[in-house]
């Protein structure tokens, strides 16, 4: 008999501290560290180039973070306020969309734009037909970024 009050009396011990524990918890404030961050933003400028090797002029180049929009010129050249770490998004019809993270305030922003083929993909393709597409798209950007240099065009 004193085993069985015993071990009622441990559970209830057990119960009401972890109830207790429980009420602190429910009754300690929640703090909120309302102090806002602090991005340290440059000028950024970049050039973006089509599949001919053309400047592109009217691509809509849109800082993710702050919705900043500005568009080329018309030697596809961009200037946009940025904070390292920033995400730049392109647009524009005749090309896919592209994206590129801003890494540092000395570096220029060049960007070859395709019409990618992973884009174009028919419903329900296979896993195979998108890894195809993906190396054609990846190989086609190589080259034409590898062609962009040679021909200087990231040079302004």
């Amino acid at each position: 008999m004193i085993n069985k009050i015993a071990l009622l009396s441990f559970f209830i011990f057990s119960f009401l501290s972890r109830s207790a524990v429980a009420q602190e918890i429910i009754d300690t404030p929640i703090v909120h560290d309302l102090t806002p961050i602090v991005y340290k933003t440059y000028p950024v400028k970049g050039r973006v180039i089509g599949m001919n090797l053309e400047f592109v002029q009217g691509v809509s180049v849109t800082n993710k973070r702050t919705s900043e929009n500005v568009s080329t010129d018309v030697n596809g050249i961009f200037r946009i306020t940025a904070a390292t770490g920033d995400t730049l998004v392109f647009n524009i019809s005749k090309y896919s969309n592209d994206t590129l993270r801003v890494r540092s305030q000395k570096e220029n922003l060049n960007l070859v734009m395709i019409k990618r083929k992973t884009d174009s993909l028919p419903p329900g393709y296979s896993t195979g037909e998108y890894n195809k597409a993906k190396r054609e798209d990846n190989e086609l950007y190589r080259i034409l970024n590898k062609d962009a240099k040679t021909e200087e065009k990231w040079k302004y």
